[in-house]
């Protein structure tokens, strides 16, 4: 996957007003995900198993995939507007920045590097839908996605 990369996304309260809810919603039900799988949740000192979907909008997570297959709600849910920039490196480390906080994950098993790649893949479509709902709504706030050097980038 070469060097670490982190998308960086920075939107405005304008943004924030734009966003069609009432649409989503209708469609939740048939919506397809841009990425889904396990990941380890790190909190602290402990790990925690959980199955992790990304729409273009949102990024949810569930105890199973069959909880989601079911229907179930999300044990939580992260809104695109509330994610400030994701980084993504070769070993399998994956971290939000939530404004004053991060939300460490970690991808499992023997195709670590291959799944980062592949979450990393679909972040990026994540944030540059985003960034294309952003221009349209205003000129002003643009996310920008930005390649970072794996050394000292936290």
């Amino acid at each position: 996957m070469g060097p670490a990369f982190q998308l960086h996304r920075k939107l405005g309260p304008e943004d924030k007003a734009s966003e069609s809810t009432g649409k989503r919603d209708e469609e939740k039900g048939a919506e397809k995900p841009l990425f889904e799988g396990h990941l380890d949740h790190l909190k602290g000192s402990k790990n925690e198993k959980k199955y992790f979907v990304l729409y273009e909008d949102r990024f949810e997570y569930f105890s199973r995939p069959e909880d989601r297959r079911n229907g179930a709600k999300p044990r939580g849910s992260l809104m695109m507007e509330d994610i400030f920039g994701v980084q993504v490196n070769d070993q399998g480390s994956l971290i939000l920045e939530l404004g004053d906080r991060r939300f460490e994950l970690r991808t499992l098993g023997e195709r670590q590097e291959e799944d980062a790649q592949k979450w990393g893949s679909a972040w990026e479509q994540a944030l540059a839908k985003r960034t294309e709902e952003a221009a349209s709504a205003s000129s002003a706030a643009r996310p920008s996605l930005k390649k970072a050097q794996e050394a000292g980038e936290d």
